[in-house]
């Protein structure tokens, strides 16, 4: 939230690790004169956290528009890394 708040993205009311405030830091970070790389364990952690909210949405819902919207973010992050057993997230 401070890096956020630091590089003049405004939260709207949201808390900091709603995917469109995450999305516009990210572009944000990119549009500066000296553009600043996003925080490295957020990156780290943006493939599977579009993939999961992809995987519910289509679970819930198959006709949501959204669903394009997470299609083509998850294609600009990567792939999802894959979930080992005891792992911690």
């Amino acid at each position: 939230k401070a890096d956020m708040e630091l590089h003049g993205v405004d939260l709207r009311g949201e808390l900091p690790d709603h995917i469109e405030v995450i999305l516009r830091y990210i572009d944000t970070l990119g549009q500066q004169d000296n553009p600043a790389e996003p925080r490295e364990d957020l990156m780290d952690a943006l493939p599977d956290a579009v993939a999961s909210m992809s995987h519910t949405l289509s679970k819930s819902s198959a006709h949501n528009p959204y669903r394009h919207l997470l299609a083509a973010t998850a294609a600009a992050v990567g792939e999802p890394s894959p979930v080992k057993i005891g792992a911690r997230r």
